[in-house]
């Protein structure tokens, strides 16, 4: 079938009915209400076309060329879009869900308000994308790179992410819920306001990273490296994280709560007004630390060492301090045992 007789067929309100128009140049038409079912489209050139409020269901469509083409509220669900050139395209509440989407070309290509629920996006490129409220649910990332791209507000659930490139990009208001990303180098990355609660982050690197009011609640984080991290206000209740290193981090105002923080280092970390009641700080360096104002209520401090730490108001009420080292640590106006604090805690309703 030729270029002029699909025009016709649309222009005579025709379905396109399990045809193949494999490598056909369709580049720059109006296909404006074309129904084009089981239709074969693989390799065609699709570019500048006008396919808004066009049918493509149950087509496959690997290896075509849609660069710069407008794909605004386009239904491409479960759609094979194996190798296909998107670059430039305009995708914008478009729905991908359940498309195959394997070593598409994304990238520098803006991704807005869209859908790629279940979608398979194996090795895609997505180098410098511009997301924007993309939801991820279930899909595929093996191998995908997303390096130098700028997120926000993006979703992903469950995924493994342990394969996915993401050097230099920046994260925003994004959700990774329940995401493997064991090992995964963020160094000197913008995460703000990423919630990554019960994430899998052993061995991962956010040195230098700004992880500024990010959730990383019940994450297993062992060994992870926040070496010179803007932690400001982040949440990292009842994590683990032994022996992870936030040596000279900015910590001020974060929440370490019922964190397990065994052997952790601290060493000159910035952890002013910082929370760590009720976490196991067994063995944890906070040498040379500002913790003022910080709170250890409940903590447990067995062989802490808290040398030449700056102390100012702390509050260390309940605290387990067996082997504790103190050795220079300035203690001015340091806060200890409360004892209305504790009679309050343990008191009990008459009978």
């Amino acid at each position: 079938m030729t270029r002029d007789e699909v025009l016709a067929a649309i222009a005579a309100n025709k379905t396109l009915d399990g045809l193949s128009l494999a490598g056909l140049d369709l580049s720059g038409a109006d296909l404006t209400g074309g129904r084009f079912w089981g239709v074969d489209l693989s390799g065609a050139d699709l570019s500048g076309a006008n396919i808004l409020k066009t049918g493509f269901r149950d087509c496959r469509l690997a290896g075509v060329r849609l660069a710069g083409t407008d794909l605004t509220k386009l239904d491409l669900r479960e759609v094979d879009l194996t190798g296909a050139d998107l670059r430039g395209a305009t995708i914008f509440m478009t729905n991908f869900s359940g498309a195959n989407l394997t070593e598409a070309k994304l990238s520098g290509t803006a991704l807005r308000w869209s859908v790629m629920q279940r979608a398979k996006l194996t090795r895609a490129d997505c180098r410098e994308a511009t997301v924007e409220k993309l939801l991820l649910q279930d899909a595929d990332l093996t191998g995908a790179d997303f390096s130098k791209a700028s997120i926000s507000r993006m979703v992903v659930l469950k995924a493994d992410l342990t394969s996915t490139d993401f050097t230099g990009a920046s994260f925003f208001k994004s959700v990774l819920r329940q995401c493997d990303l064991r090992e995964k180098s963020l160094r000197g990355q913008r995460w703000h306001t990423v919630l990554a609660d019960e994430c899998d982050l052993r061995d991962a690197d956010f040195s230098g990273a700004d992880i500024t009011m990010s959730n990383f609640l019940k994450a297993r984080a062992d060994r992870a490296n926040f070496t010179g991290a803007v932690a400001q206000h982040a949440l990292f209740k009842e994590t683990s994280l032994q022996k992870a290193v936030f040596a000279g981090a900015d910590c001020r105002q974060a929440f370490f709560g019922q964190a397990d923080l065994t052997g952790a280092d601290f060493t000159g970390a910035s952890l002013g007004a910082a929370s760590f009641a009720g976490a196991l700080c067994r063995g944890t360096r906070f040498g040379g630390a500002d913790l003022g104002y910080a709170d250890f209520s409940q903590a447990n401090l067995t062989f802490a060492n808290f040398a030449g730490a700056r102390l100012y108001m702390a509050k260390l009420h309940g605290v387990l301090t067996d082997n504790t080292y103190w050795e220079d640590a300035r203690d001015t106006r340091l806060r200890g045992h409360d004892k209305d604090l504790e009679e309050a805690e343990t008191w009990t309703p008459p009978a």
